[in-house]
């Protein structure tokens, strides 16, 4: 009996295996665990059973270990640690593939259950879901916007769906709440990095297999405390867990930009009356014909060095840039070409 219960288990650890990949659920999962460890512990004790006989054996006969005895023996703890070595892989492939279903649920919900065919055009504007991770004392770690657009042949994703997305995201997990608005209420903080995510939630037919349509959701995580990403590195783990983008941002591209807005030049001789800001709101309000277009930009220079540029419209001249320079360590701004020569000087009234 104790040689059968082995195999028996073996057998039927394998089913549950096999039945929990092909359903994806997690509690035959870990029934499938839980068979392959009586497995092992049936092995001990038929290991444990046999040495048992061979200690009697040996007293009762007053002989020495018989070699093939102790060949079986052998034999059967090789085979024991095979069976271990197989266990360990195929639990790691399914820890392995439970891991990335969980990263998948942490960034999208289930789909509405669609029956039948197409149930209307994909919508025109995209569904937005935030959510937002805290820390203790109410410290915002890190924020999530979510953008959902749906093919056609599903439900279009309104905002009961949204609520339902918001729900599958959030679950149980402590500290996450959603918000009313996007991340940008946070824009008092500096976002330190970002993961940029694109999903396809596929949705099919009943049980059939046949896909027929899908929702596209695009995931953008803002990361704001620093302690998140030395703590656990997310660059390296959290990110690609997600097959994410992974960026991190120059804080000093806003300090650049401040410090060229703020600054008052001296041009030809003369001090400005206002900074450089206010010059180009007073201009931009002259009868000059200067409007603007598409505003204000920054790049990274050499070194401690950045390049702010304002792009306008210079009446019937068209399109015009112009461009300032500035070091972040010094503070020191100048301008570097005509334009943003005649954008950083207005006479004292």
């Amino acid at each position: 009996m104790a040689i059968l219960l082995g195999p028996l288990i073996l057998v039927g650890w394998t089913i549950s295996l096999a039945v929990a990949q092909v359903t994806h659920r997690e509690d035959l999962t870990l029934l499938a665990g839980m068979a392959g460890a009586v497995h092992i512990a049936a092995l001990l004790a038929l290991i444990f059973y046999y040495l048992k006989r061979v200690r009697l054996q040996k007293a009762r006969l007053a002989t020495q270990w018989e070699p093939t005895s102790g060949k079986r023996l052998l034999v059967l703890l090789g085979l024991f640690f095979v069976v271990i070595v197989i266990l360990a892989a195929v639990l790691a492939a399914v820890s392995s593939s439970s891991r990335e279903r969980r990263s998948a649920a942490t960034a999208t919900a289930t789909a509405p259950a669609t029956q039948g065919g197409p149930l209307g055009p994909a919508p025109t504007a995209p569904v937005t879901v935030s959510v937002a991770t805290f820390a203790a004392g109410n410290v915002v770690d890190k924020c999530d916007d979510y953008a959902i657009t749906a093919t056609a042949g599903v439900a279009a994703a309104d905002q009961a769906w949204a609520n339902r997305f918001a729900n599958g995201v959030i679950g149980d997990k402590k500290g996450m709440a959603r918000l009313t608005t996007s991340c940008s209420q946070f824009q008092t903080k500096p976002v330190l990095a970002t993961c940029a995510v694109h999903i396809s939630d596929h949705v099919t037919k009943g049980d059939s297999g046949v896909e027929i349509g899908t929702y596209e959701i695009d995931q953008v995580r803002q990361y704001y405390n620093p302690n998140t990403i030395k703590g656990r590195d997310a660059r390296t783990t959290e990110c690609p867990d997600m097959k994410g983008d992974w960026q991190v941002v120059d804080n000093n591209l806003d300090v650049a930009l401040h410090l060229v807005k703020k600054a008052v030049l001296t041009v030809d001789g003369r001090r400005s009356s206002m900074d450089i800001e206010d010059c180009i709101a007073f201009l931009t309000q002259s009868p000059a014909g200067l409007k603007p277009s598409k505003g204000w930009s920054v790049s990274k220079g050499s070194g401690s060095k950045y390049v702010a540029s304002y792009s306008f419209i210079n009446g019937t001249l068209g399109g015009n840039l112009a461009t300032w320079e500035v070091d972040v360590s010094t503070k020191f701004v100048r301008f570097t070409n005509e334009n943003a020569k005649n954008l950083s000087w207005v006479p004292a009234e």
